[in-house]
């Protein structure tokens, strides 16, 4: 986690490509072992598997195990409440269940291969992720009340990141190749079908991007350069010297950035920019879905000390800016290491250390200017800790941990000697409660239900 965290304070926007291309060389790597193995051998340098925990059975629920809870048949009530559905995957499985962990529906199951990179399309209706199975990479597509699979393959890699329009029409991915990364986008049916074939973006290092609210153009931030690319067209140059990871549409007109000493908002039509707050630095940040107010990393005060060496640092701080009048407020000047909003933007999710002496952290949950809430200590999973923190600011317009709601948050670790896929009801319960086995998992944005081409587990 220490890595994670200092990579934040340098900028993790120059660690993607090393990042991803070590993930690909680990994957290769895996399945050679793999083949060369007898079954059911572990290959010589990897660990050896430790069982999932096994989940107490409750004898009134015909749908399988409930979930550990704290205050017994009231955790259970309360996780019932709760709305949506959680996409889930565990090595080469991907599942969607109830927040609760009840009623599994198998999605895909990729045995020797690896799962990776679910994400809801923003009505809900639709599941897009990769897989990577002996050098075959594939986007898959399925329709979750009607079971309509749909699959594209991308060569020898699997797209690494998957981004929808607001209107899930156009579904944009990032994937290696050879030399660089590089974006892709497609067009997508009524029924789930890419029209025509993918079109690509030339790509660089670092290379992140963002679709704007009218669907039909990508802003792109490719090397220090940040490009609008229109979906039907060509691309446009509007800054250079750029500082941040992911860029954000404020409005159509309208894109969230950082250069050196400044955040601002870069005019598309004529690439003027108007700062909207200093930096002394490389910055992260992530604009509330409703573009109200932004969460960004600024110049931090006083020293920490990190591990047994006792190194110090001055880690920034993590503030909240107003955009309409100009408030900016601390949030922590305690290091954060991630931060995501909750769909209605009221609440600011913030990831901090609990303890520098270990690699143990907590997700606080920040409203209105003070701390309502904390999930239990934990230690991220290695797909949250190596896909996911190193770049949240990306992942917050794609993905979430919140519920639709924002009464409730889900991350995957391990909790004392517990790992799996942990749900925390925010004001309700002191502990986070364990749901289902996982490495990683996002919340559905709105109510969804399986169908008949769903296959219960």
């Amino acid at each position: 986690m220490l890595l994670v965290v200092l990579a934040v304070l340098v900028g993790a926007c120059t660690t993607r490509a090393d990042l991803e291309q070590g993930r690909e060389t680990e994957r290769r790597e895996a399945e050679q072992d793999t083949e060369q193995q007898p079954p059911d051998t572990p290959a010589p340098n990897d660990p050896v598997p430790v069982p999932p925990v096994p989940l107490p059975e409750d004898p009134n629920d015909p749908n399988g195990p409930s979930p550990t809870l704290p205050g017994g048949p009231e955790g259970v009530e309360l996780l019932e409440e709760l709305t949506g559905r959680l996409a889930v995957t565990d090595g080469s499985t991907l599942v969607i269940v109830d927040p609760g962990g009840q009623n599994p529906d198998l999605i895909d199951e990729v045995p020797g291969g690896r799962v990776e990179q679910p994400t809801w399309s923003p009505d809900g209706v639709s599941l897009a992720w990769s897989t990577l199975l002996s050098g075959d990479g594939l986007l898959h597509l399925i329709e979750i009340e009607t079971g309509l699979r749909r699959q594209l393959s991308t060569g020898n890699t699997a797209p690494n990141y998957l981004q929808w329009t607001d209107d899930a029409s156009r579904l944009a991915y990032l994937q290696n190749n050879a030399e660089e990364l590089k974006l892709s986008w497609s067009a997508i049916d009524a029924g789930g079908e890419a029209i025509g074939s993918p079109r690509d973006i030339d790509g660089g290092i670092p290379l992140y991007f963002s679709w704007s609210p009218d669907n039909a153009t990508l802003a792109v931030h490719r090397g220090s350069d940040l490009v609008v690319h229109e979906a039907v067209s060509t691309e446009e140059l509007l800054q250079t010297d750029l500082v941040f990871t992911a860029p954000d549409w404020l409005d159509e007109r309208t894109v969230l950035a950082a250069r050196e000493g400044a955040l601002g908002l870069v005019e598309v039509s004529t690439g003027l920019v108007t700062e909207v707050a200093e930096l002394a630095g490389p910055t992260q940040f992530v604009l509330s879905p409703d573009g109200s107010r932004v969460a960004y990393l600024a110049p931090g005060g006083g020293t920490r000390s990190v591990s047994a060496n006792q190194t110090s640092f001055t880690p920034p701080v993590l503030r909240v800016l107003e955009l309409a009048t100009g408030n900016d407020v601390v949030v922590t000047d305690d290091l954060a290491v991630a931060w995501e909003w909750s769909p209605d933007s009221n609440r600011l999710a913030f990831l901090a250390p609990s303890d520098f002496s270990d690699d143990s952290v907590r997700w606080y949950f920040w409203q209105g200017g003070g701390i309502v809430g904390a999930t239990s200590e934990h230690v991220p999973s290695d797909v949250e800790q190596q896909s996911y923190l190193p770049f949240f600011a990306q992942y917050a317009q794609s993905h979430t941990h919140w519920s639709p709601l924002g009464d409730a948050f889900a991350f995957a670790g391990m909790v004392e000697d517990t790992e799996g896929i942990f749900v925390h009801v925010i004001g309700a319960t002191p502990q986070s409660i364990l749901v289902a086995d996982g490495d990683y998992v996002t919340w559905s944005p709105e109510e969804v239900v399986g169908g008949g081409g769903i296959s219960p587990l």
